[in-house]
This record gives structure tokens, C-alpha cells and sequence, in this order.
């Protein structure tokens, strides 16, 4: 389409971005508490040491994409480490900051997982899971391809309000 933005592709998060990302999670959690199952006050990547072990673990990676140095963008995604599962990949904790939207950001760092776990010996099917509120984060994931297969009730309480998740799977 003539002035639509060329394609956006994901770059691995590496550990010159880790402060940028770390600022785009808070971010992340504090304005979107019903998508996500940490608060930033017990979230398990609160410090550089803490996310530095994290992304250290074999089979897990953050994509980004950034913008002016700062990531506006981004999702994980790791293997199943135990034996009988390692033909799953989960794709974790996907965000694209409201200013950015609509520009293909989340779709190029979900894209660049997918691709990462296409390359990783056995894997043969990528889940993840969205809050039932997220009708166009649901959107992204039924366009490329995963297909829901479950909700889960009840899943993130925040106050007297209660979200559901539904849960997806795509096929490699």
C-alpha cells in the first residue's frame, strides 16, 4: 500500500538493551495489569542481576523492536526445558507500547519467535496465552496462525475484578 511504512523486523534483545526492555517491562505491567500475571513490585526480572540469570538460561530470548535507542516493543520466548515437553516453545510477554501501535511492531516480534522456534531442533508447536480482555492481542496471535484451545476462568485478580485467559497453540 503506497505510505505504508516498510516491513518492521525484531532484533534479539542483547545485553546492551537489557535497561531499555527492563523500562519498557515496568512499563509494560503498570499499564496493562490485567495482561500480564506479575505487578512490578514481585516481578521476577526486578533487577539487572535478576534478568541477567534469567535471559541466561539455554532456549530463551527477548525480541525488540526499538525506536530513538529505546525498546517500544517486545516478546519473549523459551523452550520447554524437561525431556518429554521439549517439542514446545511458549511465547512470553508480549507488549508494543500504546504510542507505537498499529505499526506492525508486536506482529514483527512474534513473527522473529516464531522463526527462532522453527530453528530449534524437535520443536513442533508454539503456545502462549492472552487475557480474554485483549480482543486485539487475541487478533495478532488467531492471524498468525494459532488457534485457541482453551480458557482458563479466573486467572489475574486485580481488586473484584477477574480476567480470564484464553490459551493458544500453533502447529510448525
Amino acid at each position: 500500500e503506497e505510505g505504508r511504512e516498510k516491513a518492521v523486523s525484531a532484533s534479539l534483545l542483547t545485553e546492551d538493551g537489557f535497561a531499555s526492555y527492563l523500562r519498557l517491562r515496568d512499563r509494560m505491567l503498570r499499564e496493562e495489569p490485567s495482561a500480564f500475571w506479575s505487578t512490578p513490585e514481585d516481578d521476577s526480572a526486578q533487577s539487572m542481576d535478576e534478568f541477567r540469570a534469567l535471559m541466561a538460561r539455554p532456549f530463551n530470548e527477548l525480541w525488540v523492536v526499538e525506536r530513538a535507542g529505546e525498546s517500544v516493543a517486545a516478546s519473549g520466548i523459551y523452550r520447554q526445558a524437561k525431556t518429554k515437553r521439549a517439542h514446545r516453545a511458549h511465547v512470553w510477554g508480549v507488549y508494543c507500547a500504546p504510542e507505537h501501535r498499529g505499526q506492525g511492531f508486536a506482529r514483527a516480534v512474534v513473527e522473529a519467535c516464531i522463526t527462532r522456534a522453527r530453528g530449534w531442533p524437535c520443536v513442533d508447536i508454539v503456545t502462549l496465552s492472552v487475557s480474554a480482555s485483549g480482543a486485539a492481542a487475541l487478533a495478532l496471535y488467531e492471524s498468525l496462525g494459532f488457534e485457541r484451545w482453551g480458557t482458563e476462568p479466573d486467572v489475574i485478580r486485580i481488586g473484584h475484578n477477574r480476567y480470564d485467559e484464553h490459551h493458544l497453540a500453533l502447529r510448525l
